[in-house]
């Protein structure tokens, strides 16, 4: 059962950071173009 729930966690967290990651690129592709950053 632990070696399920630390699978789990571990795949969470590439989960959340695929969705941080295209978060992010989301904003940076919407922003505004004469911004300069």
């Amino acid at each position: 059962m632990q070696k399920w729930i630390e699978t789990l966690l571990k795949e969470g967290d590439t989960v959340l950071l695929r969705f941080n990651w295209a978060t992010s690129l989301q904003k940076w592709i919407d922003r505004p173009m004469d911004e300069d950053d």
